[in-house]
């Protein structure tokens, strides 16, 4: 997260990206992360499988994201996005 503020200071990113980074140190959004196991387990399935889906679904909140990403425009879906990151 330091890595990607420091490198959009000059960038038209520059104050989602402070927000984004905020919201990702905070402890309320940090204990609702999944853990490392959730991943793995999802790419070890993708690996192991004879023909493997397009996408795996795993996580907090990526069921969600996914739906919403399909029925929302752009802008709103990255409205919707930028609402979570206060």
């Amino acid at each position: 997260m330091d890595n990607l503020a420091k490198n959009s200071i000059h960038s038209a990113y520059k104050t989602e990206i402070e927000r984004m980074v905020k919201a990702m140190k905070d402890p309320k959004m940090t204990e609702k992360n999944s853990e490392p196991d959730v991943i793995a387990k999802l790419i070890l399935k993708a690996i192991s499988s004879e023909k493997p889906r397009t996408r795996y679904i795993g996580g907090f909140m990526a069921k969600q994201a996914i739906i919403g990403r399909k029925i929302l425009s752009d802008k709103m879906f990255d409205k919707m996005m930028m609402s979570q990151m206060k």
